[in-house]
């Protein structure tokens, strides 16, 4: 805006509507994202939103299988996560079913910590991934969380899951975590630091019917299945990979 005094009594006013409404409210969400990014010249040719990519993922029969967000400062990655869930619920909430969604959130802990503040977003993308992971599959939702740093995570969020991949955890505090919020043995947690690489402990009732039973697997290199992918449906136009 040109005028600062006038910007100034703008974001006065919209402060004190978002404060009426609670931190959970669509509503709150939308007025603190004006405040923290301002207004901005909207062009006929400008690349989509958050919103937008969330509304296209949802209705959008012919929208791409897969969509890559990489946001490496985690406010905004914070601010993404929240727009796009948000986004994506309101949408379901309209129109119905649509296409059936399947969120992965890398780097877990920078979006759902247990310590939460409004400043650095931390509240609102909590509210958001909680959200997604208690009421998700209600919607077509699914959401999946990877982090290596287990210490200090919203513990909630953690118990909304049903089926969780355990890998080597060589810190105490971190098998303690796994073991309160999914009710692992000690015992079997601690079989974790003989893990080799590819090499998982998995907890699912609703895929193997066995509950709290930890089934030990091994992955393969999913590497070499895309090097191979790559050279089979690739190499020949591109020359050798």
């Amino acid at each position: 805006m040109e005028h600062p005094e006038e910007a100034s009594r703008l974001r006065g006013i919209l402060s004190s509507i978002r404060d009426k409404f609670s931190q959970r409210s669509y509503l709150h969400s939308d007025i603190d994202a004006l405040l923290v990014e301002g207004y901005r010249e909207v062009k006929a040719n400008r690349a989509p939103s958050v919103h937008d990519v969330a509304v296209a993922a949802a209705t959008d029969p012919g929208y791409p299988p897969v969509t890559v967000f990489y946001i490496p400062d985690p406010m905004q990655a914070r601010r993404a996560i929240s727009a796009f869930i948000d986004a994506v619920f309101r949408v379901k909430k309209l129109v119905g079913a649509g296409n059936k969604i399947f969120v992965v959130m890398d780097e877990a802990q920078e979006f759902i910590p247990d310590r939460m503040r409004s400043d650095d977003h931390t509240l609102q993308s909590n509210i958001a991934v909680e959200t997604l992971l208690r009421q998700g599959r209600k919607y077509g939702v699914g959401g999946l969380i990877a982090t290596q740093r287990l210490a200090h995570l919203n513990t909630n969020a953690l118990q909304q899951l049903h089926s969780y991949f355990v890998s080597t955890l060589p810190r105490t505090y971190d098998r303690n975590v796994v073991s309160d919020a999914f009710s692992i043995s000690r015992s079997v947690i601690d079989k974790t630091t003989e893990l080799d690489v590819g090499e998982w402990i998995f907890v699912s009732y609703k895929a193997t019917k066995l509950k709290n039973v930890p089934v030990e697997i091994k992955a393969e290199n999913n590497e070499r299945y895309v090097a191979e992918f790559v050279r089979e449906h690739l190499g020949e136009r591109q020359g050798t990979v």
